[in-house]
């Protein structure tokens, strides 16, 4: 548990208990104390968060990016694997030939998630096994 260093005044008054008025009133310690911090206090920072945005300098890229509709690409190989998720390791849906025409649904950093032309098979491609129109 993290603790944070509180500076604690310890103050002594003696009060005249028939006049209420104060008699002796000042510092009798003053001494550096570790206190636990509270679980609900937050970090401030004095910048918000970052949004990312094209020419942004975060270098952060959003996941999956929107795709113009009918956008097309056609396998660059043979026997390509259209795969059902986005991993080299993923089982494979179908093996493409060479030339099979393929409509673009997400864009994702290196994959396309794809619907094939002809049969309809959903899944995801490597980029660099095709080629845009």
């Amino acid at each position: 548990m993290k603790k944070a260093l509180a500076s604690e005044t310890v103050v002594r008054k003696e009060i005249n208990p028939a006049s209420g008025q104060v008699l002796l009133a000042g510092i009798t310690q003053q001494r550096k104390v570790a206190k636990p911090l509270k679980k609900s206090s937050k970090v401030r920072t004095s910048q918000p968060a970052r949004i990312y945005k094209p020419g942004n300098s975060t270098g952060r890229r959003p996941s999956v990016s929107t795709v113009r509709s009918h956008e097309f690409i056609v396998t660059k190989y043979d026997r390509t694997a259209l795969r059902i998720k986005p991993l080299m390791g993923s089982e494979v849906v179908a093996n493409l030939k060479q030339g099979s025409k393929l409509i673009v649904l997400e864009r994702e950093v290196s994959w396309y998630k794809v619907k094939v032309h002809l049969t309809g098979k959903v899944g995801y491609i490597h980029r660099y096994m095709v080629n845009r129109f």
